[in-house]
């Protein structure tokens, strides 16, 4: 498996390598990370790997990637730009909660917003659903205040109404 562990603590510009198929968890917690390179190899990033990295303001994520893990993203203060994979399949709960984003579009393929996922993003004003999501998990957008736009797709069978309407108040 290659993946990368931990991180030294004063990185700050952050090139993964060719090769790299997985971030584990905690790998860039609490780092001082400014932006990150992703490889086109990589297929998982692992739970709160780049959790309250304050300095990170924009990602793209490489079309390679398939799941982004619990907490992934949260808690990065001044992450309002996200770019996600074409080809990302799952998105676990808090991946980026309290982050300022402005707009996401979620890709084709994604079958479930999970839990709190985009739980605290103040700054959320519109989220692009694709026709393939069915379930939309608690408090997925909740306290998300600024929430102007959300499509619900005809796909949609399961949805705890109520946390989404709450970002429209």
């Amino acid at each position: 498996k290659k993946s990368v562990v931990l991180s030294e603590f004063d990185v700050s510009d952050v090139v993964i390598p060719d090769g790299i198929q997985s971030i584990e968890a905690w790998a860039f917690y609490y780092r001082n990370v400014k932006s990150v390179s992703f490889p086109n190899s990589l297929k998982v990033i692992g739970a709160a790997a780049f959790s309250n990295c304050n300095l990170l303001t924009s990602v793209t994520l490489p079309n390679s990637l398939i799941k982004l893990e619990t907490c992934a993203f949260s808690s990065c203060s001044s992450l309002w730009d996200v770019k996600l994979s074409s080809n990302l399949k799952t998105i676990e709960g808090m991946a980026f909660s309290s982050c300022p984003i402005e707009e996401i579009t979620i890709p084709n393929g994604i079958e479930k917003i999970d839990f709190w996922v985009f739980s605290g993003c103040n700054a959320l004003k519109k989220v692009h659903l694709p026709n393939t999501v069915k379930r939309i998990e608690s408090y997925a957008f909740s306290d998300c205040k600024q929430l102007e736009e959300i499509n619900l797709p005809d796909s949609l069978t399961y949805s705890d109404g109520a946390q989404i309407a709450c970002g429209f108040g």
